[in-house]
């Protein structure tokens, strides 16, 4: 299932909901849970590449979209060009 984070801001009482989409199974996950509340969702390239329009319909619906780069590799132990790579795919 997605990855899932949530921050409350005490006095508030704001929620902040974060979800890590790279896995098979996420987006079927994530349309099972049918949050009626904007949330952050983060892609790797290659699975927003994979899944467009759940990535395009989420930024429809007002959601953030973010980005865990292309192949979501540590990266410090790239090189500089394949970091430089990663980043501009």
């Amino acid at each position: 299932a997605p990855a899932i984070a949530a921050v409350e801001d005490g006095a508030g009482g704001t929620i902040l909901l974060t979800f890590d989409l790279e896995e098979r199974g996420d987006a079927e996950a994530l349309a099972g849970l049918d949050l009626p509340v904007r949330a952050t969702y983060f892609f790797t390239g290659d699975y927003g590449r994979a899944h467009p329009e759940l990535v395009r319909s989420l930024a429809r619906e007002g959601n953030t979209i973010g980005s865990h780069s292309f192949f979501h590799k540590n990266m410090t132990t790239l090189d500089p060009l394949e970091r430089e790579l990663d980043i501009q795919l």
